[in-house]
């Protein structure tokens, strides 16, 4: 009985076909994995400090009673990140002075523009921080938080790290901290279009309802329609 079997000409063809494939499909899987595993940690980063909020305010009060009024942004800040921190798990606490918990580096928009010119890590409005597992945060406080439901702080978390590319969207993100407990901002009613989310990537609020990154692919998504490219 004659036996076949494939000459070494057709086995480097077959393998430089399958190179071609890889080398096409991986780049786009190994970016939708990443999208995946920011989604993760933004819907991580909620978790916690929605507990940290509520364990806060179980020992003193919402943080309209925290002193918060008439404060600067800075000094609101650190207030702020005191009563957070014992219920956070830090790999370091730089609050507003200490360096070393942000790049040196101007944060961006989405569409390319900076987000002010300011250096988280140098300057003293933003108390800041190193969680354990890498992600680091500010905090920018209000001094007017006084009344129910009054914006109380802003807080923005990098979730890779010191790592780029520092862009809202992609790996910085928003919540507010408010007297009624801690939201994602650009929630439906705050950008029932998506316009700020698609052009500046202030998309926390998608995230954490949708559970995707899909604004960074395709313009047609919207709160009551299309909720992901495919």
């Amino acid at each position: 009985m004659k036996k076949y079997a494939f000459t070494l000409a057709e086995v480097l063809i077959t393998l430089g076909i399958i190179g071609v494939v890889a080398a096409l499909t991986m780049p786009s899987l190994i970016a939708k994995h990443k999208e995946k595993e920011t989604v993760v940690k933004v819907k991580k980063v909620y978790s916690v400090f929605s507990n940290a909020y509520l364990l806060a305010a179980n020992e003193d009060g919402t943080p309209d009673n925290w002193g918060l009024t008439g404060l600067d942004q800075g000094a609101a800040a650190q207030v702020v990140l005191d009563k957070f921190a014992p219920y956070l798990k830090l790999q370091k606490n730089c609050g507003r002075y200490i360096r070393g918990c942000f790049p040196d580096v101007i944060y961006k928009y989405l569409n390319g523009s900076n987000f002010y010119n300011s250096n988280f890590n140098t300057s003293p409005t933003y108390a800041k921080a190193i969680m354990a597992d890498g992600i680091i945060f500010r905090l920018a406080g209000d001094g007017a938080c006084n009344t129910a439901n009054t914006l109380c702080a802003v807080l923005m978390v990098d979730t890779n790290g010191f790592k780029p590319p520092n862009q809202f969207g992609k790996d910085f993100f928003i919540f507010h901290v408010r007297t009624n407990g801690i939201a994602p901002i650009n929630t439906p009613d705050q950008d029932p279009n998506l316009a700020d989310c698609k052009n500046s990537g202030v998309c926390t609020a998608w995230i954490i309802i949708n559970e995707n990154m899909d604004y960074l692919h395709c313009k047609d998504l919207s709160w009551s329609g299309k909720t992901k490219c495919k």
